[in-house]
């Protein structure tokens, strides 16, 4: 086990790394846009933080604007069913993880 997996990310650093990724602010994630640029990396976001932090379905809510919890279980499932179809959105979500522990370069 040579990359233990530290569970020590928070819920803001997830939001603003896939904020950054997908060239949006923290706040456009939080928010109510419902349009499809935001509301696919918000799933995504919710998806990695449930994946990769130790928050509860009600916490990942609070974090993204309040939103419920039943919302966040949806978006999670939606983005591992498109993992499963989707080498795009596989592709983003291996390059999100490597970004978030760090061992990817960070400049370009």
């Amino acid at each position: 086990d040579l990359l233990p997996r530290q569970r020590t990310l928070s819920t803001m650093q997830v939001i603003e790394t896939v904020a950054l990724y997908f060239n949006l602010d923290a706040p456009a994630l939080i928010g109510q846009d419902r349009s499809r640029s935001v509301s696919t990396p918000r799933q995504i976001a919710m998806y990695l933080l449930r994946e990769e932090t130790d928050a509860s379905l009600p916490a990942i809510g609070d974090a993204l604007g309040g939103r419920d919890h039943t919302t966040i279980l949806y978006g999670c499932e939606k983005i591992a069913d498109l993992m499963e179809r989707d080498d795009a959105m596989r592709r983003q979500i291996i390059s999100l993880r490597e970004r978030l522990y760090g061992r990817a370069s960070v400049s370009a």
